[in-house]
């Protein structure tokens, strides 16, 4: 009995150590994506201090601009590849967009995250040269031409 019990134990820790390991990971994730818009938005010096939030972050007063900036992080959510499959969005992301607003910067954010998508589904298309020799053009999907 004791036997059962430790090793039921041991899975559960487990468990929950690699649930924690993988919502680190995604943390780590969405942040690096983020990170990678706001350099090519040119904001290299400030990119550490846009992504910095904790207890003392605050949002804008103007609650025009609080409004605009969840509807946006909502259009990021719904048709970009920012967030992991199943993150959803987290808070700290409503304040940075919060800053974007301010900034007259989110809907380039957007404008960019939008491409990082497309050229990301970019890469899931084969090309012709990925294919075996052996492959007639009537095997090719229709959106590659034969040689």
């Amino acid at each position: 009995l004791s036997f059962i019990y430790t090793h039921t134990h041991k899975e559960e820790w487990e468990k929950l150590n690699y649930d924690i390991h993988t919502l680190c990971y995604a943390k780590r994730e969405v942040r690096s994506r983020w990170k990678k818009i706001l350099l090519q938005l040119g904001y290299q010096r400030e990119v550490d201090a846009l992504l910095c939030v904790n207890t003392q972050s605050w949002y804008s007063p103007d609650q025009e601009h609080l409004s605009r900036a969840t509807e946006l992080l909502k259009q990021l959510l719904d048709h970009t590849s920012l967030f992991p499959p199943g993150t959803g969005h987290q808070n700290r992301y409503l304040h940075v967009m919060d800053r974007l607003v301010s900034l007259d910067s989110a809907e380039d954010f957007i404008r960019l995250s939008v491409t990082e998508r497309q050229n990301q589904l970019h890469l899931f298309i084969p090309s012709p040269h990925s294919l075996p020799r052996s492959a007639s053009p009537v095997d090719q999907p229709p959106f590659i031409s034969s040689p």
